[in-house]
């Protein structure tokens, strides 16, 4: 169980507040330094929240990017800096797909939270960008307290210090600082997605009314949010189901823990079904346009291995960085698993150790159906960005595996590597490469 006490001396919040601090740094960082309507499609998810903030509606996929976004694009000609293809003529009318809001088709919880962001600076696109890049630091700052609690739930016995230390190795990961650095809807769909999990477990140790009310609404939010955010249902049903087994499942907590969840997936499908005809709003996007090639088991393997420290190595060349880096964290996961399966005190010989794979195990499961619908469908190969849920979890495993091999000076190698490796990234890529 855990112990509410043991980070509040002073060391403790010391560590926390250091943590979160680095956080925010590293999301303003990229913030700051990601050239301007990133190649994740940053004019189309921003234009959303204009049509949010200025038409007070949803836009179609095929609705057209606000004027001023394009003319800004145009200004810093965003093709040069991220290396690929021009329009046929540089006129808004004249943009083709890239002109399109398309979107359109995501959920509105995210675009709805920076809309009102987008009013403080009147028409002025660049304004409106980093004011609503702005919202992605404070986002990445929430979800360094979310792996906090990861850290003190599952490492109780640990030192502050290794609390931190994960905290620190996970919001160093590029994949996640750069989509805090962007205008998009990937970090908040991690963040609800880790957050989800983290309350699921805490359910199966309490039981409490309140914490399976809190994980309905997280469960709602996710899947009003981004796509894979349904995954958080199946890590709901994951934990219901072993309380099911245990006798200990009543019928007020299974219908507040899945229950808003469900009825936002039903509800949003509807919604999409009247408007596209369609329930999965992916659909309406593909009859657009179908912008991948379905990779093979192997290429999704080795795109999903690699390209989670950094999104744009699915784009561009990693070269040795890129191999040092999948090298470095297989290694760390593969001693991590060990630690955590082996010897007498193995999690898989407690109940908690048991239920924190179980959950992991689920998410896991779901995001990586999720990653390989995508990739079938054309939608999406798989990169980091989608990935940042399952950040968290697999952080603090391989703490926890490090920590029973090597005690908690091994476990602090973790945010040890992650931070080092994040800047020689930084420097000797990210930088010279777009700059």
């Amino acid at each position: 169980m855990r112990d509410p006490v043991t980070d509040l001396d002073r060391r403790g919040r010391l560590i926390f507040a250091g943590a979160l601090l680095f956080a925010l740094f590293h999301a303003l960082l990229y913030a700051a330094t990601i050239p301007e309507w990133d190649l994740f499609d940053e004019e189309q998810h921003l234009s959303y929240a204009l049509y949010l903030a200025d038409e007070q509606r949803i836009p179609r996929v095929d609705d057209p990017v606000q004027r001023r976004v394009l003319e800004n694009a145009i200004a810093v000609d965003r093709w040069s800096t991220f290396r690929i293809d021009r329009p046929n003529f540089l006129d808004p009318d004249g943009f083709g797909l890239e002109g399109l809001s398309y979107e359109g088709y995501q959920p509105p919880l995210y675009y709805a939270l920076i809309a009102p962001l987008t009013w403080l600076p009147g028409d002025d696109a660049w304004w409106e960008l980093h004011l609503a890049r702005a919202f992605g630091a404070l986002l990445l700052l929430a979800f360094g307290g979310i792996v906090w609690g990861y850290a003190r739930d599952w490492l109780p016995e640990a030192h502050p210090a290794v609390w931190g230390a994960i905290v620190a190795a996970t919001v160093a990961v590029p994949s996640a600082a750069a989509a805090a650095g962007r205008v998009s809807n990937d970090l908040l769909a991690g963040l609800l997605l880790a957050a989800g999990t983290l309350m699921a477990s805490r359910l199966l140790e309490e039981r409490r009314i309140d914490q399976a009310v809190f994980l309905g609404l997280l469960g709602a939010a996710a899947v009003l949010t981004k796509g894979h955010g349904a995954v958080l249902l199946l890590v709901t049903v994951a934990a219901l189901g072993l309380l099911l087994y245990r006798g200990q499942l009543t019928p007020v907590i299974f219908a507040a823990a899945l229950g808003p969840g469900v009825a936002a997936l039903v509800g949003w499908g509807l919604w999409t079904e009247a408007r596209y005809g369609t329930f999965n709003g992916s659909n309406a996007f593909l009859d657009l346009v179908v912008p991948f090639d379905a990779l093979g088991p192997f290429g999704f393997l080795e795109e999903l291995w690699f390209n989670a420290w950094s999104s744009y190595w699915g784009a561009y060349d990693g070269g040795w960085l890129r191999w040092i880096t999948g090298m470095l964290w297989l290694g760390i996961g593969i001693a991590g698993l060990a630690g955590l399966l082996t010897g007498r005190g193995g999690w898989t010989r407690t109940v908690e150790g048991r239920q924190r794979l179980l959950l992991a195990g689920a998410l896991a499961l779901g995001l990586l159906a999720a990653l390989w619908a995508a990739n079938s469908s054309g939608l999406a190969h798989p990169h980091g960005r989608m990935l940042i849920g399952i950040f968290p979890v697999l952080v603090t495993l391989a703490a926890a595996g490090l920590r029973r091999l090597g005690g908690d000076i091994l476990a602090l190698q973790v945010g040890v590597a992650a931070v080092a490796l994040s800047g020689v990234y930084y420097l000797t890529w990210f930088l010279p490469f777009f700059y």
